[in-house]
């Protein structure tokens, strides 16, 4: 029992975003919401029904997911949209993709290992995140880290850590583009894959500073393709809408999409430092209760979750 308070007490003094997973970094994605993103793109092993994030912000399953079967001890990372009930579906049907099931619903192993601690962002948070925030353009850029090619998304707060350096797609010639449907940014034609170039060292410095990377994953239509030339990455919006990363320097963050492609999920967690758990410094009493299966922490007259979200 004492070890139980202790832990109930510590809960009750930790930062709102201390759920096990979650970088440091926080992203504006709307005028009046902040995010932190996953510690690496979403996974699932279907022989065990784990889920998991990367252990790495630059890690991918590339060509395994071929592999995809009901008894495949590996891991997968491409997924239909709206997949979090089935992430094993193989329809090439877009109707079968008409109903958005959360992949944050699950419990994800190395992320809190509760359900609903995690969600996907919508069409207008990735949109805004690229392109509405402060100083957006300056705050994104196309990267190498080891041999894995990818997207850099820099926090609001940026400060480039001594002795590192960036440049962003603005630096590099990217404008945007508000005649394609979706609006966009685009070069054209210069692969831009070396635009940043760091060796895993070099990483773990941006990373600590709150930097974010996005890793071109391929998809998988059938089977997998495009690995380290496209990158794309899903919304909770509907199956036509997605974040586009192509090493030409195209960029849209919400372009046309189908439903069935499979295409990398990167998870996100809301940041409310007004109300989380992170602002309580006294004594009131905390207690850890069991809801349908999951777990909340009482405090006075207000639930949270155990990430310091306040159950409204």
């Amino acid at each position: 029992m004492k070890k139980f308070f202790l832990f109930i007490v510590a809960l009750c003094a930790v930062n709102a975003m201390a759920t096990e997973g979650a970088l440091s970094g926080k992203f504006s994605v709307s005028a009046t919401k902040q995010v932190v993103f996953s510690q690496g793109n979403l996974q699932y092993q279907a022989s065990t029904y784990i889920w998991q994030f990367a252990a790495n912000q630059y890690d991918i399953v590339g060509a395994d997911n071929n592999n995809i079967a009901a008894d495949y001890t590996g891991w997968i990372d491409m997924f239909g949209w709206g997949t979090g009930n089935d992430p094993l579906k193989l329809s090439d049907d877009d109707e079968d993709y008409s109903v958005f099931n959360e992949w944050g619903a699950n419990a994800i192993s190395n992320g809190g290992n509760a359900a609903n601690l995690w969600r996907t962002l919508t069409a207008a948070e990735m949109a805004y995140l690229f392109r509405s925030r402060t100083n957006a353009a300056n705050l994104v850029g196309y990267a190498m880290i080891g041999s894995q090619h990818g997207l850099v998304v820099l926090p609001d707060d940026w400060t480039l850590p001594e002795g590192a350096s960036f440049f962003s797609i603005t630096d590099k010639g990217l404008v945007w583009d508000d005649t394609w449907w979706c609006g966009g940014y685009h070069e054209g034609s210069e692969n831009h894959s070396e635009d940043n170039i760091y060796t895993i060292e070099q990483w773990e410095t941006l990373e600590t500073a709150g930097a974010v990377f996005l890793p071109m994953a391929g998809m998988r239509d059938g089977t997998m393709q495009q690995e380290n030339y496209l990158g794309n990455y899903w919304t909770s919006t509907d199956g036509n809408h997605a974040l586009v990363i192509r090493e030409d320097g195209f960029l849209p963050p919400v372009d046309d999409n189908i439903g069935h492609y499979g295409c990398s999920v990167r998870l996100v967690q809301d940041y409310s430092p007004s109300t989380g758990i992170d602002d309580v410094q006294d004594n009131v009493q905390c207690t850890k209760v069991i809801r349908d299966g999951q777990i909340y922490i009482l405090r006075g007259d207000k639930t949270y979750t155990v990430s310091g979200q306040e159950v409204k």
